[in-house]
This record gives C-alpha cells, sequence and structure tokens, in this order.
C-alpha cells in the first residue's frame, strides 16, 4: 500500500478525544502509519508513539482557525493527505483495497479539482 500522510486536526476543547482517535486509528487502520497532530495546547497526556503534535501556537477563536489551518499547510510538500477531526473515530477495520483505490484515484487527478474524498459516513 501506498503512503498516504494522515493530519488530525484538534482544538485545546476537543483535545481529550485524542487518546480514543489514537487508539482506534492504530487499531483499524490497515498499515501502520506515521501521524501528525495539528492542535494548540499540548496535551497533558502520552500519545501512541506513531502519533506527533504540532502546536500551531495560540488557539486564538473559531474566526482565526483556517488562517491556522492556511499558515501550516502553506509548507506542506504533501500532494493529498487525509484530514480528520480528532472525533471522526474509526469503528471497523479500515478496507485497505478501497483506501488504495482513493489514493491512486488522487494520484491520477492531482491536475483536477478533485479536493475531497470522505473515508468516514459522518457526511453523506
Amino acid at each position: 500500500m501506498k503512503h498516504l500522510p494522515v493530519y488530525i486536526w484538534t482544538s485545546n476543547k476537543l483535545n481529550c478525544c485524542l487518546p480514543a482517535t489514537a487508539y482506534l486509528f492504530n487499531k483499524f487502520w490497515p498499515i501502520e502509519t506515521s501521524v501528525k497532530v495539528l492542535g494548540y495546547d499540548i496535551p497533558e497526556f502520552e500519545l501512541p508513539s506513531n502519533f506527533e503534535f504540532i502546536s500551531l501556537g495560540e488557539q486564538r477563536g473559531p474566526d482565526y482557525w483556517s488562517d491556522d489551518m492556511i499558515d501550516f499547510f502553506s509548507t506542506c510538500t504533501d500532494d493529498y493527505f487525509y484530514f480528520p477531526t480528532e472525533d471522526m473515530f474509526i469503528l471497523e477495520p479500515v478496507d485497505a483495497e478501497i483506501l488504495e483505490y482513493a489514493i491512486n484515484l488522487f494520484e491520477c487527478n492531482l491536475d483536477s479539482n478533485l479536493l475531497r474524498f470522505c473515508l468516514a459516513n459522518d457526511i453523506q
């Protein structure tokens, strides 16, 4: 399976979800993957070794979160990535074949307007 970068977005209020998110991700993701968590205040609990917390600085409120994402991703060199929030729990094994199909779809459409492919069933 090809590498799919994973970034998880969180806020100070909801980073309490990260232990469950990390546990379920590691249990149900089809391959071992490094995950970057984008948030603000560094959590006071340990995350698994494949999770890295990246502080975006001071949390200034909902009017600024998109500015913080733009600032971070403007330096990102990944052509595509998986970007859930901390409360998008994976509740069953991710089908590796479907995930590989999605990655191939992105690779074949890098110059198109394909902007999003959802792996969760919370937006249908």
